[in-house]
């Protein structure tokens, strides 16, 4: 058997094996997030898993102002700061209005 054949029995064995155990993950199924402070900027995807926000509220966030974000020819960019900064100020208000 030649090595391209192997390869393609291989790639049959473990797609027939992932078919069965249900090996890869949904694409609705949640991932973990992690924040890395070495980007600055994120895509706006990024930043709403970040933050934990929908779609529609995070593109609201930045169409509003509340969140400053920055345009690179048509991609959209957030500082990673300003969901930090956002985080604290929404801290902030909720502890003024326990106050």
């Amino acid at each position: 058997m030649s090595t391209t054949e192997e390869t393609i029995k291989a790639m049959n064995i473990v797609a027939s094996e992932t078919k069965k155990t249900g090996a890869v993950a949904s694409k609705t199924e949640k991932k973990e997030v992690q924040f890395d402070d070495e980007r600055l900027l994120l895509r706006p995807s990024r930043a709403f898993q970040i933050a934990d926000v929908p779609r529609s509220t995070g593109y609201l966030l930045i169409r509003t102002g509340e969140w400053k974000s920055i345009r690179i020819g048509k991609a959209i960019r957030i500082p990673a700061s300003e969901i930090q900064n956002w985080i604290q100020r929404k801290l902030a208000e909720a502890e003024e209005n326990h106050a």
